[in-house]
Parts: structure tokens; C-alpha cells; sequence
């Protein structure tokens, strides 16, 4: 326990953190408690390509070739055109044979087999003539919760060698249970991603030709013989400063992430005559320069036509978008401030051009914090200002001006970005704070302030990364954190050792990585000179069943509020069934619950498991009357049933 007098709190922890970590190994046999997602036995109708540019792209089955342990004999052939010349450079291709029910935090690794055709692309001498990297990632069948199976793109992605040319090579990736757990146990698919070309037509690195290559025996491996995991700890400390706070909480040294204005406005400046358009942004916070050099702070204005839908809320916007302009703030190892302005135009996948008609603004400051602007005065014109008074005018080209921007697509980022050179880390888990960003003259005017309840209670603004992109209101006074895994576990707050502790009131709360946090403001704390935090593991004691128009309410005698919508005869409703602590908080199970019912006629759904404490059951009630329906644990009768409240069928 660390005690704090007066503005700082007092702090209960608990214990220490646990992460799966691995490396690639060869694949196993599976075993009873394995999940087999697919031997290819007989056909391939559960793939499909998705997304990507690579558009000669095919999946078919293929029985000359296997690579068991199936019944059957066949494989996967996968062949994709990667063509540099004509930027087909990623193909993505996804199963949708994970079921629902399926928690894949139970299990540990992902095993899978490929075979690259000898005659396929080889990457340049480069990638030392190998096939290259597969990411592989998960994401719900709706589309939301799409999310790598390891930390982050590096972890997530296998290296397939030369020596997988002609021959069966066997994979294993780790699947990280510290990051989007509900994703994962709540997600439908599997998606293979491929991106094997980058540089330029003339000059390419990576494929630009056809490859072929089978896949077979992908299948997830449970977690068996593990130690229970220990508890969370808990860490506390004051709140950021007030605004939009960008974490760098990945280990991509390319971590850029930003606020994103609606791509329904118009955030052009040409076309307004005379009149100028200036776009500002005003940094609060920012680390040392010279602890943390190469990080950045910039703006994005980009041509939405260029960009694919996922783009505009992907930060490497100055990478992928054909035509964008960028301002950019980098700290120096000095302590100085380097900024300048830079643009391009039909340049996909590529940064500008680092010449003087591509860069013609450059500021030097001593700090990154206060107000940045930049103001075309007229279409071609600009004007670039930063804090303290310095400032700096120059030109762009007209016909890039005229030719290459969209105003209907047009969209800004507001940014960070990571940039630790050889990824050695010194950047990690650094973050810059905006507290107002604003645009004035030409269409879409807007003036952020970050003073409201809501990032989003005056303006439709989109983030980046649901992680990494924090909203921190005026009030917020502290940032209380704890390791993952926490499932079950709960904050409270307490006055002092004795009592009473209250589940905590939180302004918001995400996951960064493997920390949770919970942003708390400071009427959330005891008034005196002291305040107590811990974390509480609820036991699972009682199930509850919940009707159509009842919701859950923890914390009062019937666990619920609302009363029973009635049901028509002979037409199927859904009940939700949740598994309670002693005051009807959700806790995490995913034991079976068997659902039964007063009306002997009723239509009844399986057993099913719970997930995260939580199942949704269908049932039809076939007969008039008042009825009740009950979920009893078939895992464990210890733990009481709950019965509903009486629903009527006129």
C-alpha cells in the first residue's frame, strides 16, 4: 500500500501481470481439446478473398496436394497476381469457420502449413529470395473488432522462407490474451492478410509477379497444464492535461494516430478567392525533445478521393493517400523543434518527395507547445506559423492544387507519431495532447475546444484507434490503471481501510495494450486527505435470466428494471442469461447453462456455454398463459438457477 497526503490518493495494488509470449515453432499433432478450423478434406467453401488490390486473385480446392492429418487428402491453392507496376501490392483472404461460441482465450497458439509452388515470385534479393509475411487477424462477422492475434503486426505476421518453396513447412503463431479479449471471444473470423510489394515500378522491392502456395491443417492448439494467472496490479497517477490525448501504446515504430474530422465536410482551402483558410492545431503537452527524439506531431489535409474507406480512419494517411498535404513537428536530439510543410499528388504508397518543390516550408523552435497554424491565403499561397511569433510563406504549384484535391472528400488528421528510428523503443508509451484544433474560412468551419462532456457533443469526430486516441475532459483528474488479464475484476473506491468501498465511478474507461485504465474525475474521490483504490474478483454465485424489455441493474434487489415485453404464440424471443455475483454484477464464466421452461410446450434452445458470463438463448412459448423460464448451470449445480419473471402470452 503507498500513501498520499492531500491532492495525491492512496493506492491499494494488487499483485503482478501475465502475458503469453512465444515464438515460432514447428506444428504439432492436435489433441483432444484442440480446435481444428481447417483440413481441407474436401473443399474450400468457407474462404473467400476480401479486400486488397491484388485483383487476379483465386482460392480453389486442390486434391493432389495434402499435408494431413485429415481423413481426406487436399489443400487450399491460393494464387495471387502481385503486380508493382499496376499497385496490386495486398490480397487479404478470410474464413468464417470460427464460430461464435468459439473463446480463443482458452487457447494459446495457431498452427498452420504452407507449400509456396517453386515456380512462384520470390521476393528481391532483399527478402533473400523468400515467399515473404502472412498476418493473420481476427474480427467479428458484422465487420466491427477487427484485431491482430498477437500485440501487434509484428507478432501477428510468420515469415514464410525460401525453404517453403516446393516443400510442406509448418507454422506456429502465438495468440496474445492480453489485448481485445472480448474480440476474441466474441469474433467469427479469420483473415490472412499479404502485402509483398513496396518502392517503385523500376526500382521494386518485393514481389511483382504471380505466386502460388497451398495452406492446410490450420487449427488452434488449447491452453493445457497452465497456472492459474495471478492478479491484476493496480497503478494510479494523475491525469493528462485536458483534450485529445494520442498514446503511442504499440510497438510499431510507425505508430501514427490521429482525431479525424467527418468525411461528409469539405475541408479544402482552394476555390474561396481571396479570402484566406487556416488550419490550427494547439499542442498542451509534449514530451522532451531530447529524451524522446523523432517524435512527431502533425496535420494531416487529405484527398479522401485516394483513399480507400478504411483509410480515413487509418493514420498513415501520409503513406497510403495519392494526394495529401502534411505539416510536420519533430522533436531533435538537441531539444529543438524541426517543422516544416510538404505535399504530394499521385503518389500512393509513398511519402512526398524530399526536394524543394515538395518541401518549400521550414520553422525551428525551441518547443513544440502552443499554436500551429497554416494559412492559404490564396490557392498557391501559405502561409506556415508556429508559437512565439515565427512564421515562414512560400508557394505550391497550381495545377497541384487544381488537379489533385477533391473538396467533397477532403478530410484532416489532427496526430502523433512514433518514429524511434530502429524501433529500439525509446518512444514507447509517450503521448502529445491536443487542446484545440480549428479551422477557419472556406467551408466546414469548425473550433474544437475539447471543453465538452463528449469528444463528440458539437462535432461527428472520428479516432484513429479506440486505444491510443483518448478523449480526456476538463475534469478529469486521474488515471488509474491495472494489468491484464483481469477478467471478473472490478474498481472500487473506499474512504479509508475500513470502509464502505462503492464500484468506481469513471469518467471513461479502455485497454492500451495488456494495461486497462480508467480516466476518474475528481468528485469521483473521497473529499478528505485520503482515498483508497483496489480491484475485487466477485464470485459467480447465481445465474439471471433476463426478458425482452428488462435490463440489467446491479446493485438492487431484483437485479433488474423494466417489466416483460408479452410474447406472441408460436414466435421465438431472445432471453439473455448472465452469470451474478451475490448483488447481480456480470461475472466471467463460460460454463453451460441448460434453459427449461413452466410451459411444457414451449420450444426450447440447447445448452450453450456462457462467454464472459454472458448467452443469448431463443425460445418459443406455444401456449396462452403467464410463464417462467430458468437457466440452470450444467457445469456446476452449485450455483443457483435463475428463473425469470413471468411473461404472458395472450
Amino acid at each position: 500500500m503507498i500513501r498520499f497526503k492531500k491532492i495525491p490518493k492512496l493506492l491499494q495494488a494488487a499483485l503482478c501481470s501475465f502475458v503469453l509470449t512465444g515464438s515460432a515453432g514447428y506444428g504439432l499433432a492436435q489433441g483432444v481439446n484442440d480446435h481444428v478450423i481447417n483440413q481441407f478434406d474436401s473443399d474450400v467453401a468457407a474462404w473467400a478473398m476480401n479486400y486488397g488490390n491484388a485483383t487476379n486473385a483465386t482460392l480453389v480446392w486442390d486434391n493432389t496436394e495434402n499435408h494431413g492429418p485429415g481423413a481426406g487428402t487436399g489443400a487450399m491453392k491460393v494464387t495471387i497476381d502481385f503486380n508493382l507496376c499496376t499497385a496490386n501490392i495486398q490480397r487479404d483472404f478470410e474464413s468464417g469457420l470460427l464460430a461464435s461460441a468459439l473463446d480463443l482465450t482458452t487457447f494459446s497458439k495457431l498452427h498452420f502449413s504452407v507449400k509456396v509452388d517453386p515456380t512462384s515470385s520470390r521476393l528481391s534479393d532483399w527478402g533473400g529470395g523468400a515467399f515473404g509475411n502472412m498476418r493473420f487477424h481476427i474480427r467479428k462477422s458484422d465487420w466491427s473488432g477487427d484485431v491482430n492475434i498477437g500485440a501487434d503486426d509484428a507478432t501477428s505476421q510468420q515469415w514464410v522462407g525460401a525453404d517453403a518453396y516446393g516443400t510442406w513447412r509448418d507454422y506456429t503463431l502465438n495468440i496474445d490474451q492480453t489485448v481485445n479479449l472480448t474480440t476474441k471471444v466474441a469474433t467469427q473470423i479469420l483473415g490472412i492478410d499479404i502485402w509483398s510489394g513496396w518502392g517503385s515500378c523500376a526500382a521494386p522491392i518485393g514481389h511483382t509477379n504471380t505466386v502460388t502456395f497451398w495452406m492446410d491443417n490450420i487449427w488452434l492448439e488449447k491452453i493445457t497444464n497452465s497456472a492459474p494467472p495471478p492478479p491484476p496490479t493496480l497503478g494510479l497517477k494523475k491525469a493528462g492535461k485536458p483534450g485529445l490525448q494520442v498514446t503511442m501504446d504499440g510497438s510499431d515504430q510507425w505508430q501514427r494516430d490521429a482525431l479525424v474530422t467527418p468525411i461528409t465536410t469539405n475541408c479544402f482551402w482552394a476555390g474561396n478567392g481571396a479570402t484566406p483558410v487556416t488550419y490550427s492545431f494547439t499542442i498542451s503537452d509534449f514530451p522532451s525533445a531530447t529524451q524522446h527524439p523523432d517524435f512527431e506531431a502533425h496535420m494531416f489535409i487529405v484527398n479522401g478521393s485516394t483513399t480507400s474507406a478504411g483509410d480515413q480512419t487509418y493514420g498513415g494517411c501520409d503513406w497510403n493517400a495519392a494526394d495529401l498535404v502534411r505539416m510536420q513537428i519533430t522533436a531533435q536530439t538537441n531539444g529543438s523543434i524541426i517543422t516544416h510543410f510538404s505535399w504530394k499528388t499521385n503518389k500512393p504508397n509513398a511519402n512526398p518527395f524530399e526536394d524543394a518543390t515538395h518541401n518549400p516550408g521550414w520553422l525551428t523552435n525551441s518547443t513544440a507547445i502552443g499554436t500551429w497554424s497554416l494559412t492559404f491565403l490564396h490557392d498557391t499561397n501559405v502561409t506556415m506559423s508556429g508559437p512565439g511569433g515565427i512564421s515562414t510563406n512560400f508557394t505550391i504549384p497550381i495545377e497541384a492544387v487544381q488537379n489533385n484535391f477533391s473538396p467533397a472528400n477532403s478530410f484532416i488528421q489532427f496526430g502523433f507519431h512514433k518514429n524511434d528510428n530502429e524501433n529500439n523503443g525509446h518512444n514507447n508509451g509517450v503521448h502529445g495532447t491536443f487542446s484545440r484544433v480549428r479551422k477557419t474560412g472556406g467551408e466546414a468551419e469548425f473550433d474544437e475546444t475539447f471543453a465538452g462532456p463528449t469528444l463528440t457533443n458539437v462535432y461527428a469526430w472520428r479516432r484513429t484507434s479506440a486505444s491510443s486516441v483518448q478523449f480526456l475532459p476538463p475534469d478529469t483528474a486521474w488515471d488509474l490503471s491495472w494489468t491484464s488479464p483481469a477478467t471478473g475484476f472490478t474498481p472500487q473506491v473506499s474512504p479509508g481501510i475500513s470502509g464502505p468501498w462503492s464500484d468506481l465511478v469513471t469518467i471513461s474507461t479502455y485497454q492500451s495494450g495488456p494495461i486497462n485504465h480508467a480516466l476518474i474525475s475528481s468528485n469521483a474521490v473521497a473529499a478528505g486527505n485520503m482515498t483508497l483504490f483496489r480491484l475485487i474478483k466477485r464470485p459467480f454465485t447465481k445465474l439471471q435470466v433476463l426478458l425482452p424489455g428488462e435490463t440489467a441493474a446491479p446493485g438492487t434487489v431484483s437485479g433488474k428494471t423494466g417489466s416483460p415485453t408479452p410474447q406472441t404464440a408460436g414466435v421465438p424471443f431472445s432471453i439473455t442469461v448472465n452469470a451474478c455475483d451475490a448483488v447481480w454484477n456480470v461475472v466471467s464464466s463460460s460454463d453451460t447453462v441448460a434453459i427449461t421452461s413452466n410451459e411444457t410446450g414451449a420450444g426450447l434452445p440447447a445448452d450453450a456455454p456462457l462467454s464472459l458470463g454472458t448467452a443469448t438463448f431463443f425460445v418459443t412459448l406455444n401456449n396462452s398463459g403467464s410463464w417462467t423460464i430458468t437457466a440452470s448451470d450444467v457445469t456446476d449445480n452449485t450455483k443457483t438457477p435463475g428463473t425469470s419473471s413471468s411473461v404472458t402470452v395472450p
